[in-house]
């Protein structure tokens, strides 16, 4: 019998949005006597680099002081490295690249900046990463990394600080890769003359000349970002490098991130898009600047637009921001999320999230805001999303409206349980956690009948506590393992009697049985004279209630329902708890005499409220 029960309760699902991810966020701190920080990069494995810097700081700059920092298990490490340091990538092996500033240079008295390797304390900065230096008179040409993966390979970009016009047509800018202590110029375009010319040629002039930066590589090592820069035709393209071999793109724009399928993200006509290993982009909507891509697909960036080509690296990284200059972007699965109105974050009181620079496989993120209205570096680590009720209805007729002590009911949402398929408890009284899950009514656990999910969508089946009489409102939220999610508040109701129902040639018939407890169908329809026993729940108080999910053993109804069979008013002979079933009532009425054959019209109606109509099949 009280499989008949679940069979009627689990009758319907009601179809649920995903919701948006979820996070929660670290503030990554600032090291002591600076006044801000940044967070640049995230490793696959989940450890952060930034920089704290004095007011007013700005890259290049005699000026102040930036110190590079590592946050890994909770803790952020100043970097003991000389002169001003930026971080800009770190691997799963905990290895950090970036650029420190050197001894001051030129009248003006700006740093020159080298390249630097950071591991378990100890840094160098090695002298063998500039691609070309043609230029005697330039200051030196150094290389600038903007990566470094999993397998130890760099990406970088030769950057002279001797400007682009000193020499015969020389130094420029060119991707490069470093691996093994071997320093790789990543190819120009076929159209593009070489960077290094031969004397006394001025291959600036040439209409296709160009030059090339790398953006960013894949954690796998095997694809770098960035683009080629047309010099004299004012354009600059996508670029990818696979494995060395070079990739451009029709549209003018940039590619700034690239996972390990080789899926970029950027900039291309005019628009955020993003890019395969085949040619092609697709646009992200509009809006915004994407600048990193992991492998499930998920995208961050900004929607205010990174300086491109000029600068040595992207704006507004290694240069303070203003506080409500930006909005912090996520793309997942198919939808742009703002993270400052998104609902993603469940703890950003007093967060301002301007910039996502990086997101790994794990779907960390980082970037800079404001916490309390200082600029600082965040942490977004994904987490269980909580569960939320978005209705609750009468067990049996599915109506809305309120609940009813003692009912059977059913609530439905996202995000209930993360296990799968249709899961009925057994064995009574009937337990109040089940799987993954526990309901909360009114701060009393419920008793639990099932939990399911079906091709993602939820319900949990669950008695209402006796305890809510006290009403005016029943507060109803759900736990998944240690997640609660907000609560939805309904009215409680003195009655609302719903009669359990299946489907059968197109008509919706009674849970109604003859005495002998077979149910009543055109093979065997009732008859006239003859007393039914119809199956229903939410008819309200009864004398000396059981305990929750303990089961009923025939304890009356309070107030005694009007049963219409075929438009006419049967005889009840008994209203009350179902023996040996949980929140399930009986209803015993008899079939008046003068009914025709045919399937006949059933309500049930007590203090006021009618139940759902169902058909009886009368002989």
């Amino acid at each position: 019998m009280r499989s008949l029960t679940i069979f009627f309760a689990l009758a319907y699902i009601l179809i649920a949005q995903a919701p948006p991810p979820q996070f929660t966020v670290t503030d990554l701190g600032i090291l002591p006597g600076k006044a801000y920080s940044q967070a640049t990069a995230i490793s696959s494995n989940g450890t952060v680099v930034g920089y704290s810097a004095t007011a007013g700081y700005s890259l290049g700059q005699s000026t102040g002081a930036a110190q590079g920092w590592i946050f890994a298990q909770g803790v952020q490490t100043a970097m003991n490295v000389d002169g001003p340091t930026i971080p800009i990538g770190v691997n799963a092996s905990g290895q950090v690249v970036g650029i420190t500033g050197q001894t001051p240079g030129f009248s003006d008295g700006e740093l020159f900046y080298a390249p630097f390797f950071y591991l378990n304390g100890t840094y160098n900065t090695p002298g063998n990463l500039a691609i070309d230096n043609v230029c005697a008179a330039c200051a030196p040409d150094v290389a600038v990394p903007t990566g470094i993966s999993d397998t130890g390979v760099v990406a970088l970009t030769s950057d002279p600080e001797g400007g682009f016009f000193e020499g015969d047509g020389g130094p420029f800018l060119q991707a490069g890769m470093w691996a093994a202590g071997s320093l790789t110029a990543l190819p120009l375009p076929s159209d593009c003359p070489a960077l290094k010319p031969a004397s006394g040629v001025h291959i600036i002039d040439d209409p296709n000349f160009c030059m090339t930066r790398a953006m960013g590589i894949s954690a796998n090592g095997q694809f770098v970002a960035g683009f080629v820069w047309y010099w004299n035709q004012r354009v600059y393209e996508p670029a990818l490098w696979t494995n060395g071999q070079l990739a451009t793109f029709a549209s003018s724009g940039l590619m700034a991130g690239v996972n390990n399928s080789g899926q970029g993200v950027g900039f291309a006509g005019g628009g955020p898009a993003m890019f395969s290993q085949t040619g092609t982009s697709t646009s992200l909507g509009t809006g915004w600047f994407p600048v990193s891509i992991n492998d499930p697909g998920w995208i961050v960036g900004s929607d205010q637009p990174y300086s491109v080509p000029g600068g040595l690296y992207p704006e507004p990284v290694f240069k303070s921001i203003t506080a409500g200059s930006a909005n912090a972007i996520l793309w997942a699965g198919n939808t742009k999320y703002n993270l400052n109105s998104c609902s993603c974050i469940n703890n950003s009181s007093g967060w301002e999230f301007d910039y996502a620079y990086a997101v790994n496989d794990a779907g960390q993120i980082v970037g800079t805001g404001f916490h309390n209205g200082v600029e600082t570096g965040f942490l977004l680590n994904p987490g269980p999303v909580p569960p939320a009720v978005t209705a609750v209805v009468n067990g049996a007729s599915f109506k809305n409206g309120g609940v009813v002590p003692g009912e059977m009911a059913t609530l439905f949402g996202t995000n209930l349980t993360t296990n799968t398929g249709i899961n009925v408890t057994s064995g009574l009284p009937l337990p109040t956690s089940f799987v993954t899950n526990s309901v909360m009514v009114n701060n009393h656990a419920a008793a639990l009948f099932a939990v399911d999910n079906v091709n993602g969508q939820q319900q949990i089946n669950f008695q209402v506590p006796w305890e809510v009489a006290s009403g005016p409102t029943a507060t109803i939220a759900v736990a998944n393992g240690d997640t609660t999610g907000a609560s939805l508040t309904v009215p409680v109701l003195q009655a609302q009697p719903g009669i359990f129902n299946y489907t059968a040639d197109g008509n919706t018939f009674g849970a109604i049985l003859h005495a002998n407890f077979q149910l009543a169908n055109t093979a065997n329809p009732a008859k006239p004279g003859e007393t039914m026993l119809i199956y229903c729940t939410g008819l309200g108080a009864v004398a000396s209630a059981p305990a929750d999910g303990a089961a009923g053993n025939g304890q009356v109804t309070m107030n005694t329902p009007t049963v219409t069979i075929g438009g006419t008013k049967a005889i009840v002979s008994f209203s009350g708890l179902a023996p040996n079933f949980v929140g399930l009532y009986q209803v015993n009425a008899e079939v008046p005499a003068t009914l025709k054959a045919g399937n006949q019209i059933v309500t049930v109606e007590v203090s006021g409220a009618s139940s759902n109509s169902v058909l009886l099949p009368v002989s």
